[in-house]
């Protein structure tokens, strides 16, 4: 068949029972927003029987039943919306049949060995299935089966994809993985400028920037789902053909520490790491923050590309410049200002995100919307579904909009002495409530933090007079209710306030013994005003 890239049409997942067709189907038809269909499901529908019913008359019976349904599938006209269809076992056995689904959409075979199909296909719940009732050893059968179709499988699938010892989540990423390969993905598509006139920062499935040299750098979160890990691995290791020197932490403050800095400068000196070799920083923020200054410094410079792998560091580590490490529990106090060469947005890594993560970035998304896009706040206030879902549509439009808010201000303003300012909104105080957090031994959520500290914001500014938007405050309370985040700090934290006014003390923009505050007379336009402290603690015992 042809494998060449192609448009996103149907999906068709076929192979062995107990593979996950369902499974996956079900779930990354989610994320591509498709209707799921199953064949099975189907066929008892059109003939009002059971699969083992159908059976139980002869399994050519079945198999004309089947015909006819997947004929009246394919019927559908060409300007139908695209579909995902999980075909049965032994579906492409026919080929006249396998040859119109080759033509509608894309064959994925899905599979796994005969003894994890078994495993699975004995789980509690389970229905028994018709072609292994009656089998003395169902792996056997399984493996029996699978030999006979495998070369059905082989000519009219596009590609694999092994789902044995992975997560049905890691399992379904691995799935778009293939199809949005850069190289060879029957989907692949060209990554896409986030601003037109700067090549510097794109976004696309599965696109990875091109290695212009022989050899590479990575460093690489190794706490990153394996399904992450092995695509990257696998680009890498392609295409750099003199090798890939390759330096791993585990993504969170501890990287961010002068001894992982230090380390990482050792490693690249005993590798004999020239000026010319780039660096691929495949992580989160503080991977972004390390691998940055790590960058800088070495010879002087390397080039560096960012692929950020949480959607706060796609909206803010990767492109705002800023590369630090803590020292003596201080944040970020030794860093420098440089930009990547290169900076990829790939939606996929966050669909392996932990909830509280993909939070996190959303706060920072709510935040970019409120600085400078104040249709992306409807947007996200009309997609709740779909970010919740983790449809990639949804998360690529808040990314894209978010993003280009961020690298707009940045690009004015990278050394922050005036409009990046505007990016601390919500900040100041959310600041000192994970400084509070965590000396309470009950660390605090950065996203969390941000979004109490936006609505502390809007309070602030409706007390100080400055907002005029009197409907911003219920709105922004319901969004982030809908987006799972708080809206008020934790009782713990607001009874300690004279731990919390000390915190804000230190804050790194106070100047002359006052805090400025970005306050907001509506989304788009913010002000940065100096409050002194008797707002700030009026505004606190609001919350109470």
């Amino acid at each position: 068949m042809n494998r060449t890239a192609r448009a996103a049409g149907d999906l068709i997942l076929a192979g062995p029972m107990g593979a996950g067709k369902t499974s996956i189907g079900q779930l990354v038809a989610g994320w591509l927003d498709r209707d799921f269909v199953d064949l099975d499901a189907l066929i008892v529908a059109r003939e009002s029987k059971s699969i083992p019913e159908l059976f139980a008359d002869g399994e050519e019976v079945f198999r004309r039943a089947e015909r006819e349904a997947l004929r009246w599938w394919l019927e559908r006209g060409a300007d139908a919306p695209a579909e995902l269809l999980a075909l049965g076992g032994g579906t492409l056995e026919d080929a006249e049949l396998a040859e119109s689904l080759g033509r509608r959409g894309t064959i994925v075979h899905l599979d796994a060995p005969a003894d994890a199909l078994a495993a699975r296909l004995d789980e509690p719940g389970r229905t028994v299935r018709p072609l292994l009732s009656g089998a003395s050893d169902p792996a056997v059968r399984l493996s029996e089966l699978r030999q006979a179709r495998a070369a059905g499988y082989a000519r009219a699938a596009a590609f694999s994809v092994a789902t044995e010892g992975v997560s049905v989540t890691h399992a379904g990423v691995r799935l778009l993985r293939r199809l949005y390969d850069a190289t060879d993905g029957p989907w692949r598509t060209r990554s896409e400028r986030l601003v037109p006139a700067d090549a510097s920062v794109t976004i696309g499935r599965g696109a990875m920037p091109e290695l212009p040299t022989s050899r590479a750098v990575l460093l690489i979160d190794e706490t990153l789902p394996c399904v992450q890990r092995e695509w990257v691995d696998a680009y890498l290791g392609a295409s750099a053909r003199g090798g890939v020197v390759r330096l791993t932490r585990a993504g969170g403050e501890p990287a961010k520490s002068p001894e992982s800095l230090l380390g990482a400068w050792r490693e690249l000196l005993e590798a004999g790491i020239d000026a010319a070799t780039p660096l691929w920083v495949v992580g989160g923020g503080s991977l972004s923050d390390l691998g940055g200054l790590v960058a800088h410094t070495f010879k002087r410079g390397l080039p560096l590309t960012v692929i950020p792998t949480t959607l706060l560091a796609q909206l803010d580590a990767a492109l705002g410049g800023k590369n630090a490490v803590n020292l003596d529990g201080v944040k970020n106090v030794i860093g420098t200002i440089r930009l990547p060469e290169r900076v990829h947005l790939d939606a996929l890594y966050l669909l392996t995100l932990p909830d509280a993560e993909l939070r996190a970035g959303l706060s920072e998304a709510v935040k970019s919307a409120l600085v400078g896009d104040p249709e992306l706040l409807t947007q996200m206030q009309r997609s709740i579904e779909g970010i919740r879902a983790r449809r990639l549509t949804a998360l690529e439009t808040v990314t894209r909009r978010a993003a280009r808010v961020k690298q707009r201000i940045v690009t004015e303003d990278l050394y922050d002495v005036g409009e990046r300012w505007q990016l601390n909104f919500g900040h100041t105080f959310g600041h000192a409530l994970e400084a509070v957090a965590a000396t309470q031994g009950e660390p605090m959520a950065h996203g969390d933090a941000v979004a109490v500290g936006m609505l502390f914001a809007v309070r602030l500014s409706a007390r100080l007079r400055a907002l005029e938007d009197s409907s911003l405050e219920s709105r922004l309370r319901a969004l982030l209710t809908e987006l799972g985040l708080p809206t008020a700090p934790p009782p713990p934290l607001l009874a300690d306030k004279e731990r919390l006014m000390r915190a804000l003390s230190h804050d790194k923009k106070r100047r002359t013994g006052t805090n400025t505050f970005m306050l907001i007379r509506k989304a788009g336009r913010l002000i940065p005003v100096e409050v002194g402290t008797t707002a700030v603690e009026q505004v606190v015992e609001s919350f109470r």
